[in-house]
Order: C-alpha cells, then structure tokens, then sequence
C-alpha cells in the first residue's frame, strides 16, 4: 500500500438501507465499527458517513487495472460481509485481509449485485466469517478511471461463529549474554504485553505490543548474563473477562552471572565496634567503607576515606567477615559494601545504616544491696552474689535476673559504685515485667553522702514533668522485660536504687520480691 495514503478522522459506517434489505441474512449481524477508509481517495470520510447520497471519488493511474480501497476496522472482528455502494457498476470485487497491513491473504466469497437508481449495491460474502483487524477490497477497472464510493459498510458474524483467542507455539530464540527473541503467537489478532522478572517470578518489566497480530515478537536488550528470566504472555482484550495469559516460561542468558551480594548481616553492633558478615553469589574482593551522619562530612567524602574503608586482603571469596572497630557509642553511621569478581564486575549494595550501642558505665562495677535473694528454680545458674547481675549486662531470665526481698521486710535497694566520677547521660532500669515495684526512686552522689534524686515513681508512675521515658520489650530468650529511662545531668560516681518499705509489687504470678534484669549508665556520645 501507498505510504502516501492519506487517512480521515474516526467515524462509524452503518449498513446503507437498501443493501441490508437486499442482502438481510438469516443470522443475526451487526455493522461492524470502522476506523477509517484509505487509498487513492478523494473525501473517504463521505464514504462511511452513513449518508447513502454523498460518495467519495476513487481513483486509478492509467496503467493501474484495478481500483484498490483499505478499510480499517476499530478493533479486530469475526466479517461475515462487506457491502459497498458504487457507481458505474463493477464487474465483481476481491477481498483480502491482514492484521498487519504488511501481509494480506485473499478471502474466497461470492460476490451478489443490485442495481439501485443511482448507484450498484456490492455484497462480498465468504463461504465462513473470517478474523482480521484490515480489510482491502479491489474491484476491476476497466475502463472506467474514478469509481464513485456512496457508502462502506462491514458485518460481523454472530458471537456464536466467533473462534476463541489462545496463545500458542511461545518460543525464546537467539538467547545470547545480553539478549533475547520471544515470539508466540495467538488465534485472533491481538495486543498483548510480555512480562518479564529477573531471578524470580516477579514481573518488574513489561513490553506491550499494541499493534493487533496474531504473529508476535519482543526483542530484548541489555539482559544479565548467566541470569535466569522468567516470562509470562499477557493478551489485551477489550473484555477483561475475556482476557489471556500464558504458563509462566523460564530461559537463562549465555555468559557467567555478574556478581550479587546475597548477605550483609550486621547484628547488634557494640559501642565502639561492630562484626559485619558478607555472602555473595560467586567469589568476590570485598570492600566495605563507612561513615558519619554528619553535616560537616560529605557522605561521597567519607566513604572514600581510607580510614574508614576495608578490603579483603585473602584474595576472591564467596564468604567474608569484617570487624569494624574504633567506633562511637550511641552513633550512627552509613555503610556502604562492594564485590568485584574475576572479570572485573561489580555489585554495590544500597546505602545501610546502623547505630553503634550506648557505652555502659555501669558494666561490671561493683554493686551491692538487697537483691540477694535466690530465685527458686533449679534451672537459674548460680554465681557467688546473685547480686552482680545487676551489672553483668544479661537480662535473660535464667542467668542475669536479681531478686530482691519482700518489701514487707524493709526497704529493698542497691548501689553502683563506678569506681571514679564519670559524666554520664541516661540511667535505665530494666526490670523483669514478672514483678515490678510501683514506687522507688533513683538518685547520683559524687560522694556517697550528698544525694540528687532523677526519678520518683508513685504508683507505678514518674512525677509529672519528670525526663522519664518507660518503655516494654523481651530479653534474647524472649523474657518479658519493663524499661525506665532517666536523664542525669552533671557528673557521678555513685547511683542508688530505693524500693521503700511495703510498697506494691505489679506480679503476674504472685511474686512479692522485686526482680531487676539491670542497671545501665550511658556515657555521653563522643
């Protein structure tokens, strides 16, 4: 066809009357809807206006034989005829169709004529209803030079003749380190879409063919070498009850897989260090860099630092592990980790984060008091004064609980010595949620003799204005565990629990004696 063709705006061309009343079949049929007439024609728009009285003019070159005319249907349909209203009249007409305009393929039908007064009435029938979205008609030209065009009309065949849409013969062809043919093909012609998942079944990409075809084909560019695909066909229907979709197809890409890194395990970072554990696919060198969220530090400067950049020194390996040492407390850092393999690939993680712990002054130090009193269960582990695990750092039940007495029997505390006066920031009490007292206090001495109380609770709650935050949460064995933070503002050497006498006890299991997980002292951030 002509690239020269000139196509009119939408419209839809109905029957003309005196055709359907000549050509009426026993089926029942519509007009089919028409997107446009094309070919060496004058005002097509005239020829489906659905006003039998004003025609379009199609004309031929002298050397031509024939008159040609291209009806493009909106959508794809099951044509049961063609009706065409000319004048002069034509000896017989042809049709062929297409889904692609490229391709054409001659549909065998009788052709039926009425003489009308002012124009010839043209029924091409095939033997059965045929599928295509184009339609190309050509008559014999004879002598004649312009054929005059009154009206187009196209019926579709009842939904019973129909042919049900499938998707047949997918095939992956040409499949190299970077690309791939998918081709497939479909009864009707169709729009469809290919969705495709790199690794695993989910379909992150999709290629949409919106040209209706019953042949189809994506070319694919820039795929993973060594990388599994997975695809899946999807047709576009105008019904969506009526839509298609293929089994799930897999084909893998020629070439070694590039790198990836399957693990970066940074699991609860000390206060000035932290244990990074990598896993990548295939051999790799390592290099982890790290840095500070600060305003004065850029992070493109920090990582390129090498102070605070490591690299495998053992050469390629699937599997490496990384101290990082010399950290803050209480800070937070970015960290960012590659892997180059043999070849020269590399894979970059995203951009993590992480928080280094807060510095315990507390751990370890001597204390004493009343939390002397054994837990009776055989299965608790005995040490030589139940009363270090107040500073041992666990809060698990079996080995880092502190009992206390009845309060019955009098006041109940204890007392953390540091050693030295330190400047510290927050004080948390981490009971076990077993048996919570519901008033004591929490109180600093640089000396041992002059106190500063930083945390009054009367039943089970901080003075009002207090810096108190309270919190709940579960010990590494899953023990449950209650919370109580306070700020302390200056310096201290000594903190002091105090559990007044008869005060009630919150026990989900009837304890009496108070239960304490821990005492922290948190240094200030350097």
């Amino acid at each position: 066809m002509p690239k020269s063709f000139s196509f009119s705006s939408l419209k839809i061309s109905l029957a003309f009357a005196f055709a359907l009343s000549a050509f009426a079949a026993a089926a029942p049929a519509r007009a089919a809807v028409i997107d446009r007439v094309a070919g060496k024609i004058e005002n097509p728009t005239l020829a489906i206006d659905n006003r039998p009285e004003t025609a379009a003019t199609v004309k031929r070159a002298k050397n031509d034989s024939n008159f040609e005319l291209f009806i493009y249907l909106k959508d794809a349909a099951n044509i049961k005829s063609v009706s065409l209203s000319v004048k002069p009249d034509s000896n017989g007409a042809k049709i062929f169709a297409s889904d692609d305009i490229v391709a054409w393929r001659e549909i065998p039908a009788k052709t039926s004529k009425k003489a009308g007064k002012s124009s010839t009435a043209i029924l091409v029938a095939p033997a059965k209803p045929f599928l295509t979205r184009y339609i190309r008609v050509i008559f014999p030209a004879g002598k004649t030079e312009k054929l005059m065009l009154f009206d187009v009309s196209v019926q579709d065949a009842p939904a019973a003749l129909r042919q049900d849409n499938k998707i047949f013969d997918i095939n992956v062809e040409n499949i190299t380190e970077e690309g791939a043919v998918i081709k497939y093909k479909t009864t009707n012609p169709s729009a469809s879409q290919v969705r495709i998942g790199a690794g695993k079944p989910v379909f992150d990409q999709i290629f949409a063919i919106k040209e209706l075809a019953t042949d189809h084909k994506i070319i694919l560019n820039k795929l993973t070498s060594g990388a599994d695909y997975f695809f899946q066909v999807v047709l576009e229907e105008s019904e969506p009850q009526n839509s298609k979709t293929s089994p799930v197809i897999v084909f893998h890409t020629s070439g070694t897989p590039p790198p990836e890194i399957t693990k970066v395990d940074l699991r609860a970072p000390k206060s000035d260090s932290a244990l990074l554990n990598l896993k990548a696919n295939t051999p790799v060198k390592w290099r982890v860099s790290y840095g500070l969220y600060r305003q004065d530090t850029t992070v493109e400067k920090a990582l390129n630092d090498p102070e605070t950049a490591k690299e495998s020194s053992e050469g390629l390996l699937a599997d490496a592990s990384f101290e990082i040492t010399g950290l803050a407390p209480r800070t937070r850092y970015f960290l960012l980790v590659s892997a180059t393999d043999m070849a020269g690939h590399e894979a970059t993680s995203d951009m993590l984060g992480f928080e280094t712990a807060p510095l315990n002054l507390a751990l370890g130090k001597p204390v004493e008091g009343t939390f002397t009193n054994e837990l009776e269960d055989p299965y608790i582990e005995k040490t030589d004064a139940p009363i270090k695990r107040v500073t041992d750092g666990d809060e698990n039940y079996f080995t880092g609980f502190a009992k206390a007495w009845p309060t019955s029997s009098g006041i109940q505390w204890a007392q953390i010595d540091l050693g030295a006066e330190l400047k510290a920031e927050e004080a948390v009490i981490v009971w076990s949620s077993l048996a919570v007292p519901q008033d004591y206090t929490l109180s600093t001495s640089s000396d041992g003799a002059t106190w500063a109380q930083i945390l009054k609770i009367t039943d089970g709650k901080p003075g009002e204005g207090a810096a108190v935050t309270t919190g709940t949460g579960n010990s590494e064995r899953g023990d449950p565990l209650t919370y109580v933070s306070a700020m302390i503002s200056g310096n201290l050497r000594y903190l002091r629990l105090e559990i007044p006498k008869d005060a009630v006890v919150a026990s989900q299991f009837g304890w009496k004696p108070p239960i304490l997980a821990e005492i922290n002292i948190y240094a200030q951030p350097r």
